[in-house]
């Protein structure tokens, strides 16, 4: 997932100006980063710190199964991201170039309108997962993902669109490719979701069986 998520938003086209920054997952942010995103965090605490004090002492399949959470969450805060940063590049740009306002306007809303009920979808399952689970209570792990949005969000920064007749055509004109992209990227997080809790239950069950294997091997005293 990590891995479709880095290659989506390295082929998506920019915006006229609008600038994606890449946010790290709590699995590649470096354990000596320096950069915190909470103000009443009294010591500089990365993702992956927080992370690994929150896992500490989970099992395997624990593990695993708030990795999948993650992943999902951080792909739809992306694409609500994405979603963010083009609705403030079409009001800046119907604001400068009011000749273009209702045509971006409308566009803006059909591309919402074709995104956010998979989006909705997304966000419904990996809740549900955080709901079903049982290693942690589920206000803890939303508070974990809470800081890693509060991370990205930090390390993002400012965007400022451009706003030339050109490059808000270029905004409109790219529309139809990027919402392919977004709902393509969406509905593999659906469909994976599923696949990477079997593949997971899959893997402890092998893992049951080769520990019971080995146990009934060794010799009575």
């Amino acid at each position: 997932m990590a891995t479709a998520l880095r290659f989506f938003l390295s082929v998506l086209v920019l915006f006229g100006g609008l600038s994606l920054h890449m946010p790290k997952t709590w699995a590649q942010e470096d354990a000596g980063s320096d950069v915190s995103a909470e103000a009443d965090d009294k010591r500089f605490m990365s993702v992956y710190e927080k992370v690994k004090a929150f896992t500490q002492g989970f099992d395997s399949a624990s593990k695993t199964h708030f990795a999948i959470i993650s992943d999902a969450h951080n792909i739809v805060q992306v694409v609500s991201m994405v979603e963010e940063q083009v609705g403030d590049a079409v009001q800046k740009c119907g604001a400068a170039n009011p000749s273009m306002k209702l045509l971006l306007d409308t566009r803006y809303q059909s591309w919402r309108g074709g995104i956010d009920p998979i989006l909705e979808e997304a966000q419904a399952n990996y809740q549900n997962m955080i709901a079903a689970q049982d290693y942690a209570k589920p206000q803890q792990i939303r508070d974990v993902l809470s800081f890693i949005d509060r991370k990205r969000i930090y390390n993002r920064g400012e965007v400022e669109p451009v706003t030339t007749p050109e490059a808000c055509e270029y905004l409109r004109s790219k529309m139809d490719e990027t919402e392919q992209n977004l709902t393509e990227l969406l509905q593999q997080t659906l469909i994976s979701l599923p696949q990477r809790m079997k593949e997971a239950s899959d893997r402890n069950a092998v893992s049951g069986e080769n520990a019971v294997d080995e146990s009934s091997e060794t010799p009575a005293e």
